[in-house]
């Protein structure tokens, strides 16, 4: 089996972690370290995947395909290297223009996902994870823009929602998107850094189908992200 995840010319080095302002603590910088073996399984498996089109694949070749599969799945995944994940999420998207980048970024969806975020680091940081999963981000920078392009354009698959946005705060935007036909379907995960009790039982009461406290860390945010969008 072919995935297009793994279809580049060749691997591309990462930019540097230090470049990236969203990684502050040591822990999540560490993360950079599990980047080198992740290429090497993304090569291996690129070159046993040209190799399966020319011919047929030996048993040990096979089975060595199978095992790089896994180590894949446990090197992106939520168990060995959680902390990897966020950083070569973000990593992979840093120049999405530039060429050397782009053969990082392979989306595995055309999912449209509307994400509402006046903080524009943590916006453009959100952006480049969601673009690791969908082809389709539309970033609004406060609630009167959102409110406006919601009553001009279809409904989206995900909405990603600020709580404390100029003008119309995420409450009044989230209530206002229940009240629309044909929007009051639409997964909505809000975030804040508000976490008391009363202000997260509103924010669910009002529609919402999942609230992340701030800070958002990437790999959670992804995985609540696929989680929606994924169910009927």
């Amino acid at each position: 089996m072919i995935f297009n995840f793994f279809r580049r010319k060749s691997p591309q080095a990462s930019p540097p972690v230090e470049s990236f302002p969203f990684f502050a603590s040591k822990k999540e910088l560490e993360g950079a370290k599990a980047l080198p073996l992740l290429n090497e399984v993304e090569s291996e498996l690129l070159r046993l995947q040209q190799l399966a089109e020319k011919q047929a694949l030996t048993v040990s070749e096979q089975s060595r395909y199978t095992a790089l599969q896994q180590q894949h799945r446990e090197l992106l995944g939520s168990g060995q290297l959680n902390v990897p994940l966020s950083t070569h999420l973000l990593v992979s998207q840093q120049q999405p223009q530039d060429e050397a980048a782009q053969a990082w970024v392979r989306p595995t969806s055309a999912a449209h996902v509307l994400l509402v975020e006046d903080d524009r680091d943590l916006s453009e940081m959100l952006s480049f994870c969601l673009h690791r999963i969908t082809t389709q981000v539309t970033v609004l920078h406060d609630g009167n823009a959102a409110l406006e392009w919601i009553d001009n354009n279809a409904p989206v698959d995900l909405i990603s929602l600020d709580l404390m946005l100029p003008r119309k705060d995420g409450l009044q935007l989230l209530r206002y998107i229940r009240t629309r036909t044909a929007w009051e379907k639409v997964p909505i995960l809000v975030m804040s850094s508000k976490s008391d009790e009363s202000t997260v039982q509103t924010v669910l009461n009002a529609g919402a189908n999942v609230y992340l406290p701030k800070p958002i860390q990437p790999d959670a945010y992804l995985a609540q992200v696929q989680k929606l969008m994924a169910a009927p």
